[in-house]
């Protein structure tokens, strides 16, 4: 494993030198403010577990965007998110989504936003990918979207799968491989 995450830490540090690297992995160096992270994964497979951790490490206000309306409040409570500092989103389809992304993102208010697709089959369109990507850059926001298939133009993105004890992160470079621990 030491081997697989000194790749990883390459590989990141490659695609975000200003990222810094704790002895213990954190969720904030996967989406730094600015960018579009990918998490890509079936059911089951973790990418909301590590998007709710990456919620609960972050100071101030977060928001979370319920396309497949599956987020369930009390269990990200009992993640340890303060739902307090919480604002989530549920819209009626994926249009009405990335606009509330959008506009979250721009307004600089809160600090990570969580676009969590569901199941879609199809990829989010590079247009919307550029368009959520600038609002994340202006508002200073880290971006995170979740779902099945990816995105067409996603700065970063990772293949998530369920391991013992937590979650493997397989990168998009061949043999970039981290274990996080939820």
């Amino acid at each position: 494993m030491g081997q697989d995450l000194a790749t990883l830490r390459r590989a990141l540090h490659e695609r975000f030198p200003s990222a810094t690297f704790a002895p213990r992995p954190s969720c904030a160096a996967l989406a730094p403010p600015g960018t579009l992270c990918d998490l890509v994964g079936g059911p089951a497979s973790g990418k909301c577990s590590l998007a709710l951790r990456l919620l609960r490490d972050t100071a101030g206000p977060v928001a979370y965007v319920d396309v497949a309306h599956e987020l369930y409040p009390p269990a990200a409570a009992q993640a340890g998110l303060d739902l307090l500092r919480l604002i989530l989103c549920r819209p009626g389809d994926e249009t009405a989504a990335i606009r509330a992304a959008e506009r979250l993102l721009g307004s600089g208010w809160v600090r990570a936003l969580v676009l969590d697709r569901g199941a879609r089959s199809e990829p989010l369109s590079a247009p919307a990918c550029h368009r959520l990507r600038r609002a994340s850059r202006e508002g200073g926001t880290r971006l995170l979207v979740l779902s099945a298939v990816g995105c067409a133009a996603a700065d970063s993105r990772f293949f998530v799968q369920p391991d013992e004890g937590g979650v493997l992160l397989l990168a998009q470079k061949p043999g970039a491989r981290l274990r996080i621990a939820l």
